[in-house]
């Protein structure tokens, strides 16, 4: 297997998004490569990048936006794939579009079939760009983390524990598993989400559990981070979640 530095692989992809003084990087930093480029870079850089190749971007001072952005987007003039390899390149993703005059309503999901519908009038929209690997949380500091899922469930995490998904109807995310920091949270959470998303479902997917995760077992590998989302309540990994670091800790309904 061919072993890539980081120096290298910037260097030869992304040289006319950087200055050469980026590269320099004092031995002992010089890792291998293995699994792909896992940082997001810092929001201000991000954007000078994304603007010098030909974009406008929007920031909004709000806690709510704190650390995303808004990409103005023209079908006639702009392209998406371009786009989109550029800021995944840089460590951020495409989560919602939104319409150009209306940057503080709810958006929709970004798929390239909503890109279009959203902008049919006009040919522009908003994206949405939210980091792709946020603030890492210290696990020591958190004994236990909590995670709603439905009752339904249950038995066959307790075979294969949590795996990365994406279910969020609303954003598209990397596959994550979300977390909260307690077990209220979690529960209000669920909550939310039973009554948003499955108002016509069977009975039983109304029936809801807590699990508790142990991140005393948890692997040294395991990263927990800061959801941008859910800042003062919530978190999430990338990482699966192994079935031996889960209880239940508490069953409810919704009526």
């Amino acid at each position: 297997m061919k072993i890539l530095k980081l120096k290298d692989l910037l260097k030869s992809n992304y040289s006319k998004y950087f200055d050469e003084s980026d590269f320099d990087v004092p031995n002992k930093r010089q890792e291998p490569i293995t699994e792909g480029l896992i940082v997001t870079h810092p929001l201000n850089k991000s954007v000078d990048i994304i603007e010098r190749q030909g974009y406008d971007v929007i920031l909004i001072d709000s806690s709510k936006f704190k650390n995303r952005f808004f990409v103005e987007f023209d079908l006639r003039i702009h392209n998406t794939v371009e786009l989109l390899k550029l800021t995944n390149n840089l460590g951020w993703y495409c989560g919602q579009i939104r319409k150009p005059d209306e940057p503080h309503n709810s958006g929709v999901k970004f798929t390239q079939s909503n890109l279009k519908a959203l902008a049919y009038d006009t040919g522009r929209c908003l994206l949405l760009f939210e980091p792709k690997y946020d603030i890492e949380l210290n696990l020591s500091d958190y004994p236990y983390l909590y995670h709603y899922t439905p009752k339904i469930n249950i038995e066959k995490i307790r075979k294969f524990g949590l795996t990365p998904k994406t279910q969020n109807k609303v954003a598209y995310h990397a596959d994550r598993i979300y977390l909260t920091f307690t077990l209220k949270s979690a529960e209000r959470f669920g909550k939310k989400i039973i009554n948003r998303f499955n108002p016509n479902k069977k009975i039983q997917n109304k029936s809801g559990c807590i699990l508790a995760v142990n991140t005393d077992v948890l692997t040294s590998n395991t990263k927990i981070y800061q959801d941008p989302n859910f800042y003062e309540e919530g978190c999430f990994t990338l990482n699966s979640i192994p079935p031996y670091a889960l209880t239940v800790v508490k069953e409810f309904d919704v009526e």
